[in-house]
Parts: C-alpha cells; sequence; structure tokens
C-alpha cells in the first residue's frame, strides 16, 4: 500500500492523521503544501481542507475518511 498525505504546518487534523499512520505502522510519504500545489490538488480533488490523502494513487479524503478506512479495517 502505497500512501501520499499533503499536509500543512500547524494543522491538527494533519497531525492526528500522521500519528494513525504511525501507529499503525504504515508507511507513508509526507509532502508539504504549498499554495500552488493545493490550488492543483483542489482541482484535481475538489478538497479544500487538510489533510489530503490518497492510497495507491486514488484519493481517498482527509482525516475523517482515513479513521473509517481504519474502522473498517482497511489500514
Amino acid at each position: 500500500m502505497k500512501v501520499e498525505i499533503y499536509t500543512r504546518d500547524s494543522c491538527q487534523y494533519c497531525e492526528a492523521a500522521l500519528r494513525l499512520l504511525q501507529r499503525r505502522k504504515v508507511s507513508y510519504d509526507e509532502i508539504a503544501l504549498t499554495d500552488e500545489l493545493a490550488a492543483r490538488l483542489r482541482d484535481q480533488t475538489g478538497q479544500d481542507t487538510t489533510p489530503i490523502i490518497f492510497i495507491d494513487g486514488a484519493h481517498v479524503g482527509g482525516f475523517d475518511e482515513l479513521v473509517e478506512l481504519d474502522q473498517d479495517g482497511h489500514l
């Protein structure tokens, strides 16, 4: 499983998502969002909040969706 997580500094949901991935021992690539990258991802995904998470190249959403995946046993 390849996880990419786009984050911003001082984002509590980003920090919580990273902690969840670490607890589950899921490896991930963390990418710091710039304004330009955020605009491109917003156009691509429609998501305007962080973190922005992709698993195996598919956009899964943000922190809430990551928690749902974990609760469903898909992490």
